[in-house]
């Protein structure tokens, strides 16, 4: 497993490197703050191919099989993604100042089914 670093600028898009299934995969994250919804929402993109593996995920934190941000795109070979509350919250989603506090991101291998 590792932890995308991540502060509460409202605005923000970098690249990370993240170990999955035993290689290395590179990816541009885009990280928007919704004002007016009061969410994150998650831009991801392949930085070799520059294609957009999915866009404005909302960032939730969630239990057991739906844990998994990247569940549907399993077949894509991208790991597994999970927004993780690190502390007891009256949300599931973190706000505008707790992303990478209260809630972090995690990424790790593809889930076997």
């Amino acid at each position: 497993m590792y932890k995308i670093p991540l502060t509460t600028s409202p605005n923000q898009t970098f690249v990370v490197i993240v170990p999955v299934n035993g290689g290395n995969k590179e990816f541009e994250i885009q990280l928007r703050y919704n004002e007016v919804a009061g969410y994150w929402s998650m831009t991801l993109t392949d930085n070799e191919t520059e294609r957009i593996i999915f866009s404005q995920l909302p960032l939730l934190a969630s239990y057991y099989e739906f844990a998994n941000m990247a569940n549907q795109l399993g077949y894509k070979n991208i790991g597994s993604i999970y927004c993780i509350a690190m502390q007891m919250t009256k949300s599931c989603a973190p706000n505008s100042d707790d992303l990478g506090k209260k809630y972090i991101l995690i990424w790790g291998d593809n889930e076997v089914m």
